[in-house]
């Protein structure tokens, strides 16, 4: 960090902190600084509590990072590329192959030095430099491997493109491909050249062997692997015979983050009935389905009594979808049971019970959204804690993004001593927004217990209903919603004790049966027809139990 250091021509990888593992251009005292990368990679670097657009391996202002080379997008200038073409990432080689794409990408504006670190020349005179600490070595007999794609499903043609130097182009060569089995398949150069389809799923090294007249043969074997992906990857946590890369029922891993490194977006991920110890957070950073089999009832994420604090769930991808999952046990400050991340993704179907945060954790206990792209559908948010200090929603925290058809009800934000953020049910911040959902019975110390409505949220048909603040040994009913300090929130058709915005309901809701979490209306209730028909493209079209709005 710092506000005007540069760094030219350098590669960061593999390093490992809780935020900021790679790149990060960050002045502790200003926020993010006015320092530039130039023709740099970051690449495999670690930061598990990260959520920023370009974590984990840059972070800092777009535009400072000049023909930089990364996974994710900075800028226009920006290579983009999972597969950086370093000779071995995992020995620590991270000289260029003849086939990486950093060669000749960076920008010669005179800062990079005439030498790389190995003291070999950084310029010449018809190509600019190459990004990366090492410049590419254009002297020597090299071989290279060109694939598009780089991956895909079952089905996809693949095109291998040789790179030769220092040969004739149309040397003899040959190819052949090694599955996770280690069974091995000869191609011609016409089969490979011209594209070959691929039907079973796993990774493959792919291997270039040319036979120059009069020399040895010489191969070049592409050090990380094409992925050949299922449409359905299993999981069981029965599985006796757990078989890479899970592509069968008969071969399903019986660990859920074993199946992930196997999936692409679009990717369905199917988990049996059981009970999941995770072992560590589940990331769902692609857009991946991870379902269950039969629902919430049967299959579960939980975190082992005897291990170490961590969220059970993350979501960081737009087509992040996680459906019908009991998620219990999970502890964080942000997020025990589920974070949505600024990437997004949806939780619909689950029940999200009995996770935790502690001292000065601001964000939700059972979910926490931070992102516009996040939604939470039908799921029941219940039994979550908040057990410190000025601490914030015991069970979901929506800071953007959108919740409906769900129920919120037995969370405890009342634990503490004092806060003035304590909510137990629900915090809306803008821009978010809440449709259809019942907050009920939760707890506060402070603020409120059901719903607390920052300046610009928004509230369509919502119940809210027996919540209560407990202080200094006294407890206080109707604590059901707290309006904002400043500005105001737009709220319709929503029901509560005491009527609040447009349209607002008060009145017996006529529950079934609360005392048995039984949080259905009767047919006599004030609140049936009683909402708002919005506009269908925002209005939820099932409710809770799946039945048409």
């Amino acid at each position: 960090y710092g506000s005007v250091a540069t760094i030219v021509n350098c590669s960061v990888v593999g390093n490992t902190a809780k935020t900021m593992g790679g790149l990060s251009f960050i002045n502790r005292q200003n926020g993010l600084s006015d320092a530039q990368a130039v023709n740099t990679a970051s690449f495999a670097n670690v930061a598990p509590d990260d959520v920023s657009d370009g974590a984990p391996n840059w972070r800092g202002k777009p535009e400072k990072f000049i023909n930089c080379a990364f996974p994710k997008r900075a800028n226009e200038t920006t290579v983009v590329t999972d597969d950086p073409g370093f000779t071995d990432m995992a020995k620590g080689d991270f000289r260029l192959t003849a086939d990486s794409v950093l060669r000749d990408a960076g920008v010669d504006d005179g800062q990079a030095g005439d030498l790389d670190l190995e003291k070999n020349p950084r310029r010449s005179e018809d190509t600019p430099p190459d990004i990366g600490c090492y410049e590419y070595d254009k002297s020597k007999v090299a071989l290279g491997v060109k694939l598009a794609p780089l991956s895909g499903f079952v089905g996809t043609t693949f095109v291998f493109t040789p790179v030769i130097e220092g040969l004739s182009s149309d040397v003899p060569r040959t190819w052949t491909l090694t599955d996770t089995l280690g069974t091995a398949t000869e191609l011609t150069a016409a089969e490979a050249e011209t594209g070959v389809k691929l039907t079973t799923p796993g990774k493959y090294l792919v291997t270039l062997t040319v036979r120059p007249e009069g020399g040895e043969p010489l191969s070049f074997v592409r050090g990380d692997r094409l992925h050949v992906a299922a449409l359905t990857n299993y999981v069981n946590v029965a599985s006796t015979t757990p078989r890479e890369p899970y592509a069968t029922p008969e071969t399903a891993a019986a660990n859920v983050n074993d199946v992930l490194a196997w999936t692409l977006d679009g990717s369905v991920v199917q988990v049996a009935d059981g009970v999941y110890a995770t072992g560590e957070t589940v990331t769902l950073d692609g857009g991946v389905t991870l379902l269950s089999e039969h629902g919430a009832a049967k299959t579960s994420l939980v975190r082992g009594a005897k291990e170490p604090e961590f969220g059970i769930v993350t979501l960081n991808h737009t087509n992040a979808v996680l459906r019908g999952f009991t998620v219990t046990g999970g502890a964080r400050t942000n997020g025990g049971g589920v974070l949505i991340a600024v990437n997004g993704g949806t939780v619909e179907d689950c029940v999200i019970t009995n996770n935790q945060s502690g001292a000065w954790a601001l964000d939700g206990a059972g979910v926490d959204c931070v992102s516009s792209k996040g939604v939470v559908r039908r799921c029941v948010v219940a039994f979550n804690r908040h057990t410190g200090n000025n601490a914030g929603p015991a069970g979901v925290r929506m800071a953007n993004g959108r919740i409906e058809n769900c129920l919120i009800a037995n969370n405890n934000a009342a634990l503490g001593q004092w806060g003035n953020n304590r909510v137990g049910g629900l915090l809306l911040e803008a821009p978010a927004v809440a449709y259809n959902c019942t907050v009920v019975s939760n707890r506060s110390h402070n603020a409120c217990g059901g719903v607390r409505f920052e300046n610009g949220s928004r509230a369509v048909n919502c119940a809210m209903y027996g919540n209560f603040l407990e202080k200094n040994g006294v407890t206080t009913p109707n604590a059901d919603f707290l309006l904002p300090d400043s500005g105001a929130a737009v709220i319709s058709n929503c029901a509560a004790t005491v009527a609040v915005g447009v349209n607002g309901k008060t009145g017996d809701p006529m529950f079934r049966n609360p005392a048995r979490g039984d949080w259905r209306l009767r047919r006599a209730s004030p609140l049936v027809d009683a909402g708002r028909d919005v506009d269908f493209s925002e209005a939820p079209a099932k409710d809770l139990l799946g039945r048409p709005r």
